[in-house]
């Protein structure tokens, strides 16, 4: 009987060290493995068995985990995990505390992607390739995809984008609305490093920069010198004072880049009035107005989210801007937009759902609340939410 190659192969590594013969050899022992893996654990058997040879292939051809390899059926990945160092482990699948059934990134390096349910693996993959292209690194990106998944939308809209990346301009929103979150100091310089490498612009949309919360501190664009350099700074009076309906608001930029924002400026202002502008130029030489609205806005969301506390919905507090995120996952089933709908007829409450400010409308399961209301206000509400 002759040796078991399998048994040298803990590593594509190890793959590679192999001559283009034995590979056949190899996948008849990974089926094999497969077969009395999945007869001992239970778990998905087709999807990994129609893809042996093409992991093998895969691997032997591209240096990965350099090269990142994105699987769009979890299900497929069981030869994978076997020749990417947790053969010892592989029988531990579909038990507490053992691999999972599908790629992992916490469980390994060669898992790039955390691919569950089919058609996000291109759209994957072109995200990690734009990120290589924009650190200026030439690792292989490789797309694993079945005839049947590339029928979704999803797919298409991702080989849509894939020719045509021809990047000029970043836009960023810290804080972000919905989500509250922050770019951090470490995010900022390497967003300033990725910009000046590739000579970009930036667009940094900063209208809740005077809302942030729990110590943390407003990272401006304007804040990291070559980064101020190329970026224009948006901020929002009405944002800030959370009266939208006043349309006022300001740019910040380089003068070079400011003479080219003077050519289209009457073409994006609009509604600005003078005795707004007076006003608001009065009101500002009072600089609490302003520096003391992050400690206002907190006793808000911490009122809020006291009085939440005990319902079914998951919340992550908000670390800026006026907005609460609630998971309602452990509420209904329904999609976002379902959900929100049936909370302003039948409870009155009005909410946001949050696909609508996803691409493709990507459903998370959440809506965005504000907190910016009368104590009076959150209180009823937070009342008919905890009840649901």
């Amino acid at each position: 009987m002759s040796e078991k190659l399998l048994d040298k192969i803990n590593y594509p590594a190890d793959l590679r060290l192999l001559k283009k013969n034995q590979l056949e050899q190899v996948a008849k022992e990974l089926r094999s493995e497969v077969i009395n893996v999945v007869s001992e654990t239970g778990g998905h058997l087709g999807a990994g068995l129609g893809v042996v040879e093409l992991t093998i292939a895969l691997h032997y051809v591209f240096n990965t985990p350099k090269d990142k390899l994105v699987w769009d059926v979890g299900h497929q990945c069981y030869p994978h995990k076997i020749i990417t160092g947790r053969k010892d482990r592989i029988r531990t699948l579909r038990k507490g505390g053992g691999l999972s059934g599908f790629t992992k990134r916490s469980e390994s390096e060669y898992d790039p992607f955390g691919a569950a349910h089919s058609s996000t693996s291109i759209s994957s993959a072109l995200g990690i390739a734009v990120a290589n292209k924009l650190s200026n690194k030439s690792d292989n990106v490789i797309a694993v995809i079945g005839d049947g998944a590339m029928s979704a939308g999803m797919a298409y809209e991702a080989m849509n984008n894939a020719g045509s990346s021809k990047t000029k301009m970043i836009i960023i929103n810290s804080p972000h609305n919905p989500s509250g979150m922050l770019f951090s100091k470490d995010d900022m310089l390497e967003l300033q490093d990725l910009a000046e490498k590739n000579d970009l612009l930036v667009l940094s949309d900063e209208v809740y920069e005077h809302i942030i919360f729990d110590g943390n501190v407003h990272q401006s664009a304007s804040k990291f010198e070559a980064l101020a350099e190329r970026s224009f700074v948006t901020a929002s009076f009405g944002k800030t004072f959370h009266n939208t309906g006043w349309k006022m608001g300001y740019c910040a930029a380089p003068e070079k880049l400011m003479k080219e924002f003077q050519k289209v400026h009457q073409f994006v202002v609009f509604c600005v009035n003078h005795p707004i502008q007076k006003a608001l130029a009065t009101y500002l030489k009072d600089k609490n107005h302003y520096w003391k609205l992050s400690d206002f806005y907190q006793q808000k969301r911490d009122f809020f989210l006291h009085l939440m506390e005990g319902s079914n919905f998951k919340i992550v507090p908000s670390k800026g801007t006026y907005f609460q995120m609630l998971d309602f996952t452990e509420i209904s089933n329904e999609n976002d937009i379902a959900f929100a709908e049936w909370l302003t007829k039948e409870h009155k409450i009005a909410t946001i759902p949050t696909s609508v400010f996803n691409e493709g409308r990507k459903d998370f399961k959440q809506i965005r609340v504000c907190f910016a209301k009368t104590d009076e206000t959150l209180a009823e509400a937070a009342k008919i939410l905890r009840e649901l």
